[in-house]
This record gives C-alpha cells, sequence and structure tokens, in this order.
C-alpha cells in the first residue's frame, strides 16, 4: 500500500491521528469543498493527486513534521511539498475562515451553558494569550522583537478569544513574543468585534478595564492580592467562580495545540513568514494560525453543556 490517501481511508481511527479530523467522511466533504478553489495547474513536477496533496497538509499541520518527513513518506522531493503546502494553506485560510464566527447574542443565550447562566449571561467571551517557539531570527531586530521574557525563548504570541460555548471565535494574527498581552489585546482587532453591554473574562494580567469602558463593555477577571493581606471571603468565592469557568479558554488553546502538533514544535523562520509572502498579505503563520483554529473547531466543544 502507498502512503496517502489509501492509509486513512474509511478509517476513523487512522484519519484522526494523521488529520486530527474525527471522521473519514469530515476529510471527504472538506476535500470536496476545496477541491474545486485549488488551482488545477501546477508549477511544480508531481505525480500526487489533489487528495494525496490535501492529506499532506493535514499530516503537516497534525504531526508538525518537517517537510523532507512528508517528501520521503509521499516518495515527492522537498520543494513539492513546500509548493503544495502554501497553494494549499491560502485556499483553506480564505474558505475556513468562516468556522471561526464572532458570537451571535442571540444563538449564545439560547446555547449558553448551565455554568455561565446565573452570574456571567453577559459573558461574550473568555480570552488569553499563548506562545509558540520559534527558531532564533538572524536579524538583531526581529531577534529583540520576539524574544520573550516569560519564555526565555524567541516566540510569536497570539491572543485567543472563545465563546462561554467552547468554540474559538477570534485569534489574531501573530506577533513578536516581547509584545504585552495588553498592547496585543489592543491592537489585534479584538476591541472592534466588543459591543456595549458585552463583558470579557480573562486572567488578572489582561489589565483593560479603560479600554473596555471606553466602548461599554466590561471586564471579570480574579480579584488582585497585591496590597491585601487577604481577600474577603467574597473575592475569594467570585475568584474560584470565574477560575472555575476561566479555564475553559486554556483547555482549548490545549486542545488545539496538542490537536495540531505544528503549534507546539519550534517553528522555522520559513513557516513564520515565507519568501513569497506578501506585504499586504497574511504571513504563513497567521494562515496555520487561522486554518488549524477553524479545524479545531469541528471538534467537540470542551466545555459542558
Amino acid at each position: 500500500m502507498n502512503f496517502g490517501i489509501d492509509i486513512i481511508k474509511n478509517d476513523d481511527k487512522a484519519t484522526c491521528f494523521y488529520t486530527g479530523l474525527t471522521q473519514y467522511s469530515l476529510f471527504i466533504e472538506l476535500f470536496e469543498l476545496l477541491k474545486p478553489l485549488v488551482p488545477e495547474k501546477r508549477d511544480y513536477l508531481s505525480h500526487l493527486s489533489l487528495i494525496d496533496e490535501f492529506f499532506g497538509v493535514l499530516m503537516k499541520l497534525r504531526l508538525g513534521v518537517p517537510h523532507q518527513d512528508i517528501a520521503y513518506r509521499l516518495n515527492v522531493t522537498e520543494w513539492t511539498v513546500s509548493n503544495f503546502f502554501h497553494k494549499w494553506l491560502d485556499v483553506m485560510c480564505i474558505e475556513l475562515k468562516c468556522l471561526i464566527p464572532w458570537p451571535d447574542d442571540e444563538q449564545l443565550r439560547k446555547n449558553m451553558p448551565q455554568s455561565f447562566r446565573k452570574h456571567y449571561m453577559d459573558v461574550k467571551c473568555i480570552v488569553d494569550c499563548f506562545e509558540i517557539f520559534i527558531e532564533r531570527p538572524t536579524s538583531f531586530v526581529a531577534r529583540a522583537a520576539t524574544y520573550s521574557n516569560y519564555k526565555k525563548h524567541n516566540t510569536v504570541k497570539v491572543f485567543i478569544a472563545i465563546s462561554p460555548t467552547g468554540s474559538i471565535c477570534f485569534i489574531s494574527k501573530g506577533w513578536g513574543g516581547r509584545v504585552s498581552d495588553k498592547v496585543i489585546t489592543s491592537k489585534c482587532g479584538f476591541m472592534q468585534k466588543l459591543c456595549r453591554g458585552d463583558a470579557v473574562m480573562a486572567d488578572r494580567g489582561f489589565n483593560i478595564v479603560d479600554e473596555l469602558a471606553v466602548i461599554g463593555a466590561k471586564l471579570i477577571i480574579p480579584a488582585f492580592t497585591r496590597g491585601k493581606k487577604q481577600l474577603s471571603q467574597k473575592e475569594v468565592e467570585e475568584t474560584r467562580q470565574i477560575a472555575k469557568r476561566r479555564i475553559h479558554v486554556e483547555r482549548v488553546i490545549g486542545n488545539l495545540r496538542k490537536k495540531y502538533k505544528i503549534l507546539s514544535a519550534t517553528l522555522p523562520i520559513s513557516l513564520i513568514k515565507a519568501k513569497h509572502d506578501q506585504p499586504d498579505s497574511l504571513c504563513t503563520i497567521d494562515k496555520i494560525l487561522i486554518v488549524t483554529a477553524a479545524l479545531t473547531n469541528l471538534s467537540p466543544s470542551v466545555v459542558p453543556k
């Protein structure tokens, strides 16, 4: 049996292992959706069918293996893998972005999990940031901009928001690891999504009360302990209740990185910004973030109903 689509055909377990998708039928549905949008003309030599290329792209995202690994498995050149990876990524980024919808108020109220209904019905989303290790850039400017004092490594920092139902509803572009959570929250486009009356749940590091107040939204964070000998009984209980719900965003981030290991590996610079990335378009890392977040939303929610 040749390595390729035959490996996962009608096998949900193998499909999940190699692509992150829960069912082979879902893999086929996605392929049929995207196939008409992928340019048939190739500027590279390849004996692979389009479905084998699609399988190779998902395997790259899922396992985080180098291009050379996929080239050996599929019996093509590394250059061929790079070409079809970026070709499919461009299409998937555009077409799958609809799988990361901003919560509709009416639908959110209707599907609000029981754990939020009593005290947190106005919560629109829960937010956090996570970092992805990258190779050290050769440019001193880029090296300084991406060095994370928290991780002690060069990283790309990403802002993420999930709805109370557990789906990813916003994911930012990649930022240099040096940037603070407050700066990325204010400048990544997230604020423009919020409306008057919305509530945002976050950790203590997101000190954006004033920024949210300008648009009539509010911030729900655990109580600060600085300057206090101890928290009051009410503050302790509120902090506990917030922590029980805020943990969902950390679980989603963990699920995203576990399901698509490309986000857990140390990324080469070529996957941060490829040579052919245009200045006025998304970088490769931004496309990867959108596609992996969209595909993760096809999995069952981590939040109990």
